[in-house]
């Protein structure tokens, strides 16, 4: 490919990691531009995958609900610049994965084969660098820090915001595969893209990941518990608080002993099935009760 107009995402290693095992992003061009922002030594040496950084709590604490999947629409980290609607990157037979158009005003992103922003695990979006002709949306995704602030709006109309945690540079034969792909307890974001110098022939030689965690305040609510029902009112018949107990009715009459009462058999919902109890057949004797619920239709697959 011509002067680092490779623009791959190298997947190796089974499955996501059972099905992405990502090596490289080369999503830059580098036309005489520039070099881009890059986190410095301090902060790189805090993100995931350096000897120095401590153990991801989001794989290992305790699980956190998140929200239902819903597409994400519009990514703003407003402090470096970033505004981008989002596109969705899926993975392709040969086991990479898409990347944006390479135009100056193309959008970031979303690899919907992975999980939803809000959801538990890993949601990654990936931009460009650079374009032939100007600066790319993810230009300046070096320039965050821990305590950055990203929102993104997905189409259920909700906004959630998430809080930059580390911002990590990586030689792009040593891509963190693990630390953007793998599970995670949590609601978390990646985002990616291409850092380093710029070499012709081969590309950048790096790439920087952004780490974030779901503010908590963007947490779903708690369902609200029932209130404890209301004790029911004494009645002539029986203590107060006993629904078993009924007052007979006065005006009711009596029945006429002579008169065989009708039987009629109730529905029971079962797995979400209507059963009946069949009666017996008129004019022969009811066979023995097995307790066998017969459904009113033959079960489909």
């Amino acid at each position: 490919m011509p002067d680092g107009r490779a623009r791959v995402l190298a997947l190796t290693g089974a499955g996501v990691l059972s099905q992405v095992g990502m090596t490289a992003l080369v999503i830059g061009l580098s036309f005489g531009k520039a070099p881009p922002p890059a986190p410095p030594a301090a902060v790189q040496a805090a993100a995931p995958g350096h000897a120095d950084a401590a153990p991801s709590p989001e794989s290992t604490g305790e699980p956190v609900p998140g929200w239902p999947r819903s597409r994400p629409m519009h990514l703003s980290a407003p402090r470096v610049g970033i505004e981008t609607e989002l596109i969705e990157l899926r993975l392709q037979p040969d086991g990479t994965v898409e990347v944006p158009p390479d135009g100056s005003n193309s959008p970031a992103g979303w690899y919907a084969d992975g999980v939803s922003p809000g959801e538990s695990g890993s949601a990654v979006f990936i931009g460009h660098l650079d374009a032939p002709d100007a600066n790319a949306v993810f230009f300046n995704l070096g320039a965050m820090r821990p305590g950055d602030r990203i929102w993104v709006t997905r189409a259920d109309h909700s906004t959630l915001q998430f809080v930059v945690q580390a911002v990590g540079s990586y030689p792009r034969e040593e891509f963190p595969t693990t630390a953007v792909y793998g599970p995670s307890n949590t609601p978390v974001l990646r985002l990616v893209t291409c850092g380093g110098v710029f070499l012709r022939g081969w590309g950048y030689t790096r790439n920087v990941v952004v780490f974030a965690d779901l503010d908590p305040a963007s947490l779903p609510a708690t369902p609200a518990v029932a209130p404890p029902a209301e004790p029911t009112e004494p009645t002539a018949a029986g203590p107060a608080g006993d629904p078993t107990v009924v007052p007979a009715d006065p005006t009711a009459v009596p029945a006429d002993p002579s008169v065989e009462p009708t039987v009629r058999p109730s529905p029971v919902r079962t797995n979400h099935r209507t059963l009946r109890r069949e009666p017996a057949p008129p004019d022969t004797a009811a066979p023995p009760d097995s307790g066998q619920d017969v459904p009113d239709v033959p079960p489909t697959n």
